[in-house]
Parts: structure tokens; sequence; C-alpha cells
């Protein structure tokens, strides 16, 4: 599902979508809304995920444990729509790359 949200906005930011109104010299002032949008529905999807399952046992109740496992999986289904963006819509490619480099950032910032 976070990967969605990521979709959501880089395909509006990339043009993807029909009917997208947003004009491209635009886009460097609002992309950093559109990620800021990301982050928000992404923890709110999260924390409500986290609120049922954590109580239940499926994922571990450290929220470190968690975000690592988080990111790996993110990172995972990042790189394997890396191959079906090339293989299906060669132009759509950025929006998982950004996705993979959003993870690693987040991870070399943190060493």
């Amino acid at each position: 599902m976070m990967r969605s949200f990521d979709y959501a906005v880089e395909s509006v930011l990339a043009g993807k979508i029909d009917g997208s109104r947003l004009r491209r010299e635009d886009v460097p002032q609002v992309r950093p809304w559109g990620e800021r949008w990301c982050e928000h529905v992404s923890k709110a999807f999260l924390d409500g995920y986290l609120a049922t399952v954590i109580p239940g046992g499926l994922v571990p109740s450290d929220r470190a444990e968690v975000d690592l496992l988080l990111d790996i999986h993110l990172l995972e289904k990042a790189l394997y729509e890396i191959g079906y963006e090339l293989n299906n819509r060669p132009d759509w490619v950025t929006i998982p790359l950004r996705g993979v480099l959003r993870v690693l950032t987040r991870h070399g910032a943190k060493r």
C-alpha cells in the first residue's frame, strides 16, 4: 500500500496521469508538497495498521525492528517494480528508482 502512495504522487508529478493539469515548470515547486503528502498518508496508514497487528503479535513490538523490516520490504518491492517497469512501462522506471533512493538515503543518513 505504501508503494501505491508513492506511485500516486510520482505518477502525477511525472505527467503519467491523463488529464493532469500540472505544468512541467511547476513540478519543482509541487514535488515537496507531494512528498510531504506521501509521508503523511504513509505514516497514518502504518500507524493504524500497527495499532491493529502489534497487539496480536503479528509483527515485532519494537518499533525500530518494525521500521527495519518495513524498509527491507519497501526496498524489495521497489526493486521488483524496477524490473516490471523496464519490461512494461520503461518511461515509469523513475518512480521505483526514487523509492529505492529514498530508502537508501534514509539508511545512509543514520550511519
